[in-house]
């Protein structure tokens, strides 16, 4: 309905174990950088400037690689993994992110693909 090039397919679930009821849950594909998913490419060390998965959750402070911006937005780079990333990199991905916030909390939405 979004039309986007990949969208994940998701449902709700009822949970029954040996006849009890544990939940409703939602589940949904796995989103991940790959053909046929979100195919952004990667990042070179030439070029820093794209080609990252970010994922907004306030429990990814628990994760390794979480940044946390100016404003309090928390989240964590899902790809590349932390392993692979180099401190430019995510230096990068956070100065991004801080100058995003102002400019979205100062009215305007260059950033921002509406």
């Amino acid at each position: 309905m979004i039309d986007l090039p990949f969208t994940p397919r998701c449902r709700f679930i009822d949970v029954i174990m040996n006849g009890n009821f544990r939940g409703n849950y939602y589940i949904c594909d796995q989103v991940e950088v790959k053909s046929g998913r979100v195919d952004i490419g990667s990042p070179s060390d030439e070029d820093i400037t794209g080609g990252y998965l970010l994922e907004f959750d306030a429990r990814a402070i628990e994760e390794e690689k979480y940044f946390l911006t100016e404003k309090g937005l928390v989240g964590e780079i899902k790809d590349p993994d932390s392993d692979d990333i180099t401190e430019a990199q995510d230096e990068y991905i956070k100065s991004y992110l801080n100058e995003m916030e102002k400019s979205v909390y100062n009215g305007n939405l260059d950033y921002i693909d509406l």
